[in-house]
């Protein structure tokens, strides 16, 4: 009998404009060094190639945020939005992670990206 995979986390972020507007979605799932992104009318979710410096900024970012749970976490940094964001100033958005999902089974990037984003663009653009 194997040892049951250990739980991992995929976290969650939305991305709007200061005014509240959600322009997209994101999922990171450290355990993958994996970051995709979808934005608000785009056909397909963007994975961009991160620098290993940003990479250890976003996991700073979300050992920080872990650290004063349960209250709402530190938005991200502007540096790690511009790394994803296509067409909108980051300085004029806030990125903000608002879930950490449990993962158990191995990471499915086409699920993800092909019909989890989707449907968490949906749930934020009406949680508004």
């Amino acid at each position: 009998m194997t040892d049951p995979v250990p739980d991992v986390y995929a976290y969650v972020f939305d991305v709007r404009l200061i005014d509240g507007a959600v322009i997209g979605v994101g999922l990171w799932l450290p355990s993958e060094r994996h970051l995709s992104f979808l934005a608000e009318g785009a056909e397909a979710a963007v994975m961009p190639a991160l620098s290993n410096s940003l990479w250890d900024e976003i996991t700073a970012w979300a050992a920080e945020s872990d650290r004063f749970l349960p209250r709402q976490p530190a938005p991200m940094s502007t540096r790690i939005v511009a790394s994803f964001l296509e067409g909108h100033d980051p300085s004029a958005v806030i990125a903000q992670r608002y879930a950490a999902i449990p993962i158990t089974a191995p990471f499915l990037a086409p699920m993800v990206e092909g019909r989890l984003l989707p449907e968490l663009l949906r749930a934020r653009r009406s949680a508004v």
